[in-house]
């Protein structure tokens, strides 16, 4: 994974471990699923997705902060 995605991803685990949030996470280097990336049209890296009822339902690249992704997480 990229820099940007590696700094990510430990902050999506500071916050899903400080807040005992009880959901399935699975991260993914799209430069190896490619089709991943174009089904759920992302245009850009890092990238959090959503998912509800297996389904796609929310979508954001703001990963900047453990705040914008704990209400990320959190927004309906």
């Amino acid at each position: 994974m990229c820099g940007s995605c590696q700094i990510a991803s430990r902050l999506v685990d500071v916050v899903l471990e400080a807040d005992s949030i009880h959901s399935n996470v699975a991260k993914v280097d799209l430069n190896y699923v490619p089709n991943i990336a174009q089904s759920l049209e992302i245009t850009s890296v890092p990238a959090l997705v959503k998912f509800k009822n297996g389904e796609p339902k929310d979508l954001t690249y703001k990963l900047h902060d453990a705040t914008a992704i704990f209400e990320f997480l959190y927004s309906e």
